[in-house]
């Protein structure tokens, strides 16, 4: 049984980290609380990061690892990519009506539950565009 130097409470040493900089061989924090303190993190340090990523996509380096990695993207989601051309143009076409968040009501964009069926989507909220993703991922 270990502390937890964050919340106090007395955890297993399961619930801890491995950290061989440590004398026990294991963080000081236990693992929920290192996560929360990483998930506040993420939301304040995202400017920062986003900020300097914009740099570095001005950089001929930068340029040419963007470019890269959306050439990647587009070679392994071939049918994703037809999917979302497909869509676009409909939309533009006026063939397809852009239509509010399924569940808020607010501005949304297209979902493909199947993206062999490109014209088939749902329109969520980009909050709950990813909250949908990622509870599919999670059931895979």
């Amino acid at each position: 049984m270990k502390s937890c130097s964050t919340c106090g409470e007395l955890k297993d040493e399961s619930s801890f980290q491995k950290r061989k900089a440590s004398k026990d061989g294991l963080t000081s924090s236990c693992k929920s609380c290192l996560k929360e303190r990483d998930a506040r993190r993420y939301v304040q340090e995202r400017e920062r990061r986003t900020a300097r990523h914009r740099e570095y996509i001005k950089t001929p380096a930068g340029r040419e690892a963007h470019s890269k990695a959306i050439e990647r993207w587009r070679q392994a989601n071939q049918v994703r990519r037809a999917a979302h051309i497909i869509l676009g143009n409909a939309v533009r076409d006026g063939r397809v009506q852009p239509l509010p968040c399924l569940e808020c009501g607010g501005k949304a964009e297209a979902h493909h539950p199947d993206y062999d069926r490109p014209l088939d989507v749902i329109w969520l909220c980009t909050t709950h565009h990813k909250e949908t993703h990622r509870m599919r991922e999670a059931n895979q």
